[in-house]
């Protein structure tokens, strides 16, 4: 008999996508699937959707108030039953032998988790970019320390995985970050494989509130493990990536954010050089600012 996988879809507002993702899960080449989607207060008419669909999909499907993604994604968790479990927001879809690939690869591994590559798409399902794994094969944790190295939307878990470490962090922004980081702390294992296992849908709409909402959950994440030098290495590294972002998109109006390792006394100061490079892009005219944002964000 052939292990159940239960594939978690939080959704919010991606009415206009929900389908496409429930038929690329009822096109699984894998015939053992539960799909358990929760509806986190969403306004544009997904309930009622997903209603209409329900017995069509036979969807496990909850409803309630906006509480966000983790605290949606562990209600999900609570519900699952299956022996493996994939994540995936509601507005990605999976390509057919998704599931099939990844039973067979967990099943004979010591891993708690695999991930994979993604294809990039735009808002309209067309192919962008593949994004290859950061690394391949087993991922330390001093590794992902220095950066996150897991794909979350090509994440299958050993259902197990959770009564071993717990759910996701509700106090974390990044929860999926978050999660690897504590999985690999106490000893678990992750790995990255060389398979395409999401199309993974982007905004390229880079703004500063997500540029500063990003930085804000590093510092969440590894401010836990500040003992450790790599995280403190790394804090640095993020945050003079942080400043660059900031100076590209403020020019002078960014040298207050050099100030804010004395705001936030757990930031380590930048370096000499950093310094130096984050004050050069700050007086950089705004034309070219605005052509480097492009090139490196688009």
């Amino acid at each position: 008999m052939l292990p159940l996988v239960s594939v978690i879809i939080p959704s919010y507002n991606h009415k206009k996508y929900l389908l496409e993702l429930l038929n690329s899960i009822r096109n699984q080449t894998y015939p053992e699937i539960e799909i358990v989607i929760i509806d986190d207060g969403s306004t544009d008419g997904s309930v009622e959707l997903l209603q209409s669909v329900q017995e069509k999909y036979q969807l496990k499907l909850i409803t309630k108030s906006n509480e966000g993604l983790c605290a949606t994604a562990n209600l999900g968790l609570e519900i699952a039953t299956g022996d493996y479990i994939v994540l995936i927001a509601s507005d990605d879809f999976m390509p057919p032998k998704r599931i099939e690939e990844q039973v067979m690869e967990l099943s004979k591994s010591p891993f708690d988790a695999i991930a994979g590559g993604m294809t990039i798409v735009n808002e309209n399902s067309e192919f962008v970019k593949y994004r290859a794994p950061l690394r391949l094969g087993e991922v330390s944790f001093e590794e992902m320390l220095h950066k996150n190295l897991i794909a979350a939307p090509s994440v299958m878990f050993k259902a197990i995985t959770f009564k071993k470490y717990g759910r996701y962090n509700a106090s974390h922004s990044i929860e999926d970050y978050s999660m690897w980081l504590h999985i690999l702390s106490q000893n678990g294992r992750l790995a990255n494989l060389n398979y395409n296992w999401v199309f993974y849908r982007v905004n390229h709409a880079l703004t500063r509130k997500k540029i500063d909402w990003y930085f804000n959950g590093l510092v969440e994440v590894l401010g836990e493990y500040k003992s450790n030098p790599i995280a403190t290495k790394s804090l640095q590294n993020n945050r003079f990536k942080y400043l660059i972002k900031t100076a590209l998109f403020e020019g002078l109006d960014a040298s207050r954010k050099l100030k804010l390792g004395s705001a936030k006394s757990n930031l380590p100061s930048l370096s000499p050089a950093q310094t130096v490079c984050v004050y050069l892009v700050i007086g950089l005219p705004r034309f070219v600012r605005k052509a480097l944002l492009k090139k490196i964000f688009d």
